[in-house]
């Protein structure tokens, strides 16, 4: 049985970042060969 307990905590960070625009991140779209 996999441990959730702290599952709430890490969404709510993930909501953080992506509401601040993902700050110190480059988001961008590149051609990769497969």
């Amino acid at each position: 049985m996999p441990y959730v307990g702290g599952v709430g905590t890490y969404r709510q960070k993930c909501d953080e970042v992506a509401a601040a625009g993902y700050e110190g991140f480059t988001l961008g779209k590149e051609s990769v060969s497969a």
